[in-house]
């Protein structure tokens, strides 16, 4: 059984959004029996060569990558994006071994996950990170996603009645990524299977990223344009995401 530990992680020296601070309030407005574990760099594996390349970036959202696993494999229970904010009580999560949320029909979630102590899946998607000799910018998402695949359990995707239950999208995601970029109102798209519902705060990607990846190429250009005249100096990683978008763009990246 999942233990009521609620999982979150923060990093570096700014202060929790105000969405953070009201998702982390739904938490304990609905489940005020759950206890709430904050990871940050106290308690994280700092040493791991690719935490220490992710801070070293401050590329933070990356540290939780490694971090949910360990904290999971540890003492159990729920991790939680600040940016999810809760519908209703866990409690019905809690008997299974292992839970997750699918974005889309063939794309599994990371942003809320469930498990007891050391299950063998967070051991074997946490090695992945720990067996990394430096950072790489790839997304948690894929990760898991072909992690599960390779195991042969995609066609357990969007069923609840496994071993690993891969809620479908209507449970955690029925706001999807673009409803957020568009300005669309969260509350229009609670589904009435919504457990809790992701809010896509995205304060890590830059406006011209989000343009490029939702059609407003002319707006991406102008954007990034502009940023490099005001400061060229952005840094090597900002320009390997502005080659990708624009490879994207023209047909050559997915």
């Amino acid at each position: 059984m999942i233990p009521k530990i609620l999982h979150y992680c923060w990093y570096g020296p700014n202060e929790l959004s105000e969405l953070n601070k009201r998702c982390i309030e739904s938490w304990k407005t609905i489940m005020p029996e759950y206890e709430i574990m904050k990871w940050d760099e106290t308690n994280s594996k700092m040493d791991l060569p690719f935490m220490k390349g992710a801070y070293k970036k401050k590329r933070f959202g990356y540290l939780i990558d490694h971090t949910r696993l360990y904290a999971l494999s540890k003492h159990g229970g729920i991790f939680l994006d600040l940016d999810f904010m809760a519908l209703q009580s866990f409690n019905r999560l809690l008997d299974h071994t292992f839970f997750l949320g699918m974005i889309k029909e063939e794309e599994v979630g990371m942003g809320i996950i469930g498990c007891e102590t050391n299950n063998p899946h967070i051991l074997q998607i946490m090695k992945v990170y720990e067996d990394l000799d430096k950072f790489q910018d790839i997304p948690s998402t894929a990760i898991a996603t072909n992690y599960f695949k390779s195991q042969n359990l995609h066609a357990n995707f969007n069923s609840v009645e496994n071993d690993v239950a891969f809620y479908p999208k209507e449970f955690f995601y029925n706001y999807t990524l673009s409803h957020a970029f568009h300005g669309e109102n969260y509350k229009k798209y609670i589904h009435p299977d919504s457990i809790a519902i992701h809010l896509w705060e995205n304060t890590w990607i830059k406006p011209e990223f989000r343009d490029f990846w939702f059609g407003e190429v002319r707006r991406g250009y102008t954007r990034a344009i502009k940023r490099i005249i005001r400061q060229p100096f952005q840094g090597v990683g900002y320009y390997k995401d502005l080659t990708y978008h624009v490879l994207r763009h023209l047909g050559f990246r997915k």
